[in-house]
C-alpha cells in the first residue's frame, strides 16, 4: 500500500513537470535555454530540435554534431539527454537526426526523429518525423510496459529584413496518442510556438517568443544572446506560466562551442544545463577540394 502512495505521488510529480516545461518538446541547447527556451525565432544548429523550419535559414551551417545535458532541480530521475546531428543538404537546404531520452529506469521518455529544412528566398520551412516512446517500470506490477507512435512536427522562419525574423513552429501537428490497453488513449501534447527576433548589431540578439500548450495557459518568453567578444558570450531571459529567469554563457573557439545555461524556478530549484557542439569542417573543406 505505501509503495502505491508513493508511485501516485511520483506520477503527480511528472505531470506536474510535463505541464510546466514538458522535457522531450522543450528547448534543447544551453543556447536558447539560457534565453528562457526562446526558440522559434532562432536559426541555429539547435534548430534541428527547437523549430526545424529555422534551420536551414542558418546560413553558416557545416555538418556538425551536438551534445547536451541537463538536470532539473537536483533529482537523478529528471534527467534529459539531447544528441543532435546536422548538414547541409547538397541538393539544397539542411537536415539532419536527433535522438532525446528523459527519466530513469524507471520512467522514460525517448524520441528518434529526422528532420529535413528548405529556404525559398527570404523563407526557410521544415518539417520532422518522430518516433515517441514511453516506457514505465515501477517494479512493483502496478504499470509496466512501453507505449509508442509517430508524430510530426513542423516550422518555418521568414526574414523580413536583416535585423527582424519570425518563426513559427508545431509539436505534434498529428494529434499522435498513445493507446492504453483497457484505458482508452493518453494524449501527447500538442505544443504551437511563435516568435519575433530582432538583431540589431551583429553582437546582439533580442527575441519574444509566445508558447500555447494545448492543455495550458499560454506562455511568453523574450531573450537576449550578447557577443562580448569574439568568442565568449553571454545570455539572459525571463518566462511566465511559471515564471523563471535564466542566465548562460558561451566560449565558441573555432569549430568548437560549449554552451552552459542556469535556470531558476522559485517553487522548485535550480535546472541546469550543459551542451556542446563540433562542427566538422574538415568535412566541408575536403568536399571544396574534391569539387576543385
Amino acid at each position: 500500500m505505501r509503495n502505491a502512495i508513493l508511485l501516485v505521488c511520483w506520477s503527480m510529480m511528472f505531470q506536474c513537470v510535463f505541464a510546466q516545461n514538458p522535457s522531450i518538446s522543450g528547448t534543447s541547447g544551453a543556447i536558447n535555454t539560457a534565453m528562457a527556451g526562446i526558440g522559434a525565432s532562432v536559426a541555429n544548429e539547435w534548430a534541428i530540435f527547437n523549430n526545424i523550419g529555422a534551420l536551414s535559414a542558418y546560413q553558416n551551417i557545416l555538418p556538425s554534431a551536438m551534445l547536451s545535458f541537463e538536470n532539473r532541480f537536483g533529482i537523478k530521475a529528471l534527467n534529459s539527454y539531447h544528441f543532435g546531428i546536422v548538414s547541409p543538404i547538397a541538393f539544397g537546404g539542411a537536415g539532419g537526426i536527433t535522438f532525446q531520452r528523459f527519466g530513469d529506469k524507471h520512467f522514460n521518455q525517448t524520441q528518434v526523429g529526422i528532420g529535413y529544412s528548405h529556404q525559398i528566398s527570404l523563407v526557410s520551412v521544415g518539417a520532422k518525423v518522430n518516433y515517441f516512446q514511453i516506457a514505465v517500470d515501477d517494479q512493483i506490477g502496478i504499470t509496466q510496459g512501453a507505449r509508442s507512435n509517430f508524430l510530426l512536427e513542423l516550422g518555418g522562419l521568414a526574414q523580413l529584413s536583416k535585423k527582424w525574423a519570425v518563426g513559427i513552429y508545431g509539436y505534434n501537428f498529428t494529434q499522435s496518442k498513445l493507446r492504453v490497453l483497457d484505458a482508452g488513449e493518453d494524449r501527447i501534447p500538442v505544443i504551437l510556438k511563435a516568435g519575433v527576433s530582432y538583431q540589431p548589431i551583429e553582437a546582439v540578439f533580442l527575441s519574444l517568443e509566445t508558447e500555447k500548450h494545448i492543455d495550458y495557459p499560454a506562455t511568453f518568453r523574450t531573450g537576449l544572446n550578447y557577443r562580448i567578444h569574439k568568442y565568449f558570450y553571454v545570455r539572459t531571459g525571463i518566462s511566465t506560466e511559471p515564471f523563471l529567469s535564466a542566465f548562460g554563457i558561451g566560449f565558441h573557439p573555432k569549430d568548437f562551442a560549449f554552451d552552459y545555461a542556469l535556470n531558476n524556478q522559485s517553487a522548485l530549484g535550480w535546472v541546469h544545463q550543459f551542451s556542446i557542439r563540433y562542427a566538422l569542417r574538415k568535412l566541408k573543406l575536403r568536399e571544396e577540394k574534391i569539387n576543385e
